[in-house]
């Protein structure tokens, strides 16, 4: 999670949540709950989007593979997005 992301909604008096398979790991700010579960683990999400009124879902793009199974270091570029 990015810190202006949080510090944005926080401002608003809203509580922020934060979803993570390693919440051991994650580091953000105090006022940040944070929370373990998969996206890809349906029965991880129950407990973790309790009283959950809205959520900001960012998803990362795996890094492809080359015929010889080495990661691509460039992804390709789309609609200017990369």
């Amino acid at each position: 999670m990015k810190p202006w992301l949080s510090a944005s909604v926080t401002s608003m008096g809203e509580p922020v949540r934060a979803l993570t398979r390693r919440p051991e790991v994650a580091a953000l700010p105090a006022n940040v709950e944070v929370v373990a579960g998969d996206l890809t683990v349906p029965e991880s999400l129950d407990a973790a989007l309790s009283d959950v009124g809205a959520v900001f879902l960012v998803w990362t793009v795996p890094r492809l593979r080359t015929a010889a199974g080495q990661a691509d270091a460039d992804p390709p570029q789309r609609d200017g997005l990369g």
